[in-house]
């Protein structure tokens, strides 16, 4: 048996993520780590000579 398939469980799981979510992207945490992941990437990909798009 599924642990989604049980209705109590899938309405802990539903809270739970509801949850962790809204911690998670209501604290800035989220925007901090896809402005560390873009800093990381952006030289790469503005060096990629196949980019179909130019980074200005």
């Amino acid at each position: 048996m599924l642990f989604y398939t049980e209705e109590s469980y899938k309405a802990d799981y539903h809270r739970a993520m509801d949850e962790y979510l809204k911690t998670y992207l209501e604290s800035g945490d989220f925007e901090k780590e896809i402005a560390a992941m873009t800093e990381l990437l952006l030289p790469y990909v503005e060096k990629d000579p196949t980019a179909l798009k130019k980074h200005e």
